[in-house]
């Protein structure tokens, strides 16, 4: 379970299955988020990065704590002769002003003398050493957001014709629908649309603005209601989603509801 090769491919795997899963699914089926084959993706996966940084962990930990010493030998037979600065100054003297310069802007610095001449070491940047460790971290903790979210969650909907309110969405479970309490109130106040503005031409020289049929935006200023009392009021956008008491809402589409009276002719 600590193979490179099976993390890359259950990456792939993974990717795979999201992509079918956004393109095939629908209002009414469960989805493929929240079938077990694809939990057991997420949880190979999850095995997967933790092996590896238990295996490596040791590794990068031996690295960190090393001391490093200048105490390489014929550290300059094979440099190139653009990298060597001569200067006619005193050795000790040129040293304290590495030194100095040094300091502030490296760690661990090291200096050994030997046969006359000076080695100056430094390092910076050893916590990096983590940095792969980090990257699987936050990995799992997506990685565990998704399998709590698809065992514990839920993914619902609710038409709200301005003016009404509810207290509940409808969930789909395959063929089944199921009603879904929300534990409070949701009311929608006020429904708008922004069209794009166009330009219209009409005569010689006469301009004339009007608006496009392209919808620029639509939202809905909801207000919410815990134990009959007002909570808290949001605009709800496309894209722009909001969340109460852990749950998001988004704004998929809107449409026109029917008055109270009907003219038949």
């Amino acid at each position: 379970m600590k193979s490179v090769r099976l993390t890359l491919f259950l990456l792939a795997l993974l990717a795979v299955a999201s992509i079918i899963g956004t393109l095939v699914q629908e209002q009414d089926s469960a989805g493929i988020y929240r079938s077990l084959w694809f939990r057991l993706i997420i949880l190979c996966l999850a095995v997967n990065l933790i092996a590896c940084s238990i295996d490596r962990f040791p590794a990068t930990l031996k690295r960190f704590r090393l001391t490093p010493r200048p105490d390489r030998t014929k550290v300059f037979e094979d440099a190139d002769p653009r990298t060597i600065l001569l200067h006619e100054a005193d050795v000790d003297e040129v040293s304290s002003a590495l030194k100095r310069s040094l300091m502030g802007k490296f760690n661990n610095l090291a200096v050994k003398e030997s046969g006359g001449a000076s080695f100056i070491y430094c390092e910076k940047g050893r916590f990096s050493l983590f940095s792969v460790h980090l990257v699987h971290l936050s990995v799992l903790f997506i990685l565990a957001g998704a399998l709590i979210g698809s065992i514990f969650g839920f993914n619902g909907y609710v038409n709200i014709p301005e003016g009404m309110a509810t207290d509940s969405i409808v969930i789909s479970d395959g063929d089944t629908y199921r009603y879904k309490k929300l534990g409070f109130i949701v009311r929608c106040e006020k429904f708008s649309i922004e069209y794009y503005k166009k330009e219209n031409t009409e005569g010689a020289g006469e301009d004339k603005a009007g608006e496009s049929r392209v919808v620029k935006e639509y939202r809905s200023d909801l207000s919410f209601f815990v134990n009959g009392q007002a909570a808290k009021s949001m605009v709800l956008r496309v894209n722009h989603p909001i969340k109460f008491m852990g749950i998001t809402f988004y704004q998929s589409n809107y449409g026109v509801m029917p008055g109270d009276k009907v003219r038949i002719r």
